[in-house]
């Protein structure tokens, strides 16, 4: 078990199945010699005995077999953790700010001497789009070796973002238990730590958190998106870059293009939308 635990958190592998059926059958048989030792202590009959020493010799014959297929000669472990993600769906960046914005986050993501950067701005401004597009450039580049996205929960459930984080990187955490924050914090930690020229991006941060308890490490490069300025400063971001809401004509063409041109070519129609937007 020790070294199933040694490969799983330093090594970043995964158990064969092989060996979670293994463990589970070992469980469930000291279950039963637990409970046959307890009904031996309990029972005084002779036929009663009797049937437990049939069921004794069962039990012992599987520990046996159990014991015999303990080697596993080709390993405890295999398949090393994931490395970049797939391409998010993103919509199309409309207007010269929102490609200002994004190239200004690009060029602060590459910045080595940059480790955190935050992006802020208020709701539907645009801030997940460029996020997304960034993060599919970036596949597509040898910027970032590894790169993980990670939308947060509305409400900040710092297990449950391990739970999260641990599924984007492909760490197996089905036999750790919801309560073992510290353990998970240092499965995540040794996981990412391996990521040389990772990427962490953190999608829709509602406040800010300590990374130290949910597993990330110094090394890795992070970046947040948030409605709230103060999560930028409480995450302690090295730069802090804030979404501009769209220009009267930026946000009439993205009216246009979501309900159609077509529909724009009545004049009095046109200044309806222009009203729409400027509001």
């Amino acid at each position: 078990m020790m070294e199933l635990e040694r490969k799983e958190v330093e090594q970043g592998m995964k158990r064969k199945r092989e060996v979670d059926i293994w463990l589970q059958n070992v469980k469930r048989v000291k279950s039963e010699v637990d409970s046959v030792e307890e009904k031996v202590r309990e029972e005084r009959g002779w036929i009663q005995r009797c049937r437990l020493g049939m069921h004794i010799a069962d039990v012992e014959t599987e520990v046996v077999q159990l014991q015999e297929r303990s080697g596993f000669s080709d390993g405890v472990a295999m398949e090393p953790l994931l490395g970049s993600g797939s391409p998010q769906p993103a919509a199309t960046l409309l207007g010269d700010s929102a490609n200002k914005t994004l190239r200004r986050i690009w060029n602060n993501l590459l910045d080595v001497e940059i480790r955190k950067v935050g992006v802020h701005g208020m709701a539907g401004v645009g801030k997940t789009t460029i996020m997304k597009q960034i993060h599919n450039q970036l596949l597509h580049s040898d910027v970032f070796t590894s790169i993980i996205w990670v939308t947060v929960s509305k409400e900040l459930d710092l297990q449950r973002l391990q739970r999260d984080i641990a599924d984007a990187i492909g760490l197996d955490l089905s036999n750790d238990r919801y309560d073992e924050e510290e353990r998970i914090s240092s499965k995540i930690c040794a996981a990412l730590s391996r990521r040389e020229k990772g990427l962490l991006i953190l999608d829709d941060v509602c406040e800010p958190f300590s990374l130290e308890r949910v597993g990330i490490p110094q090394g890795i490069k992070l970046a947040i998106t948030t409605r709230n300025l103060m999560a930028c400063r409480g995450m302690e971001s090295d730069r802090i870059i804030k979404v501009e809401v769209l220009s009267d004509k930026e946000a009439l063409a993205l009216f246009k293009e979501k309900v159609g041109g077509s529909v724009l070519d009545s004049l009095e129609i046109e200044s309806i939308a222009k009203c729409i937007c400027r509001w």
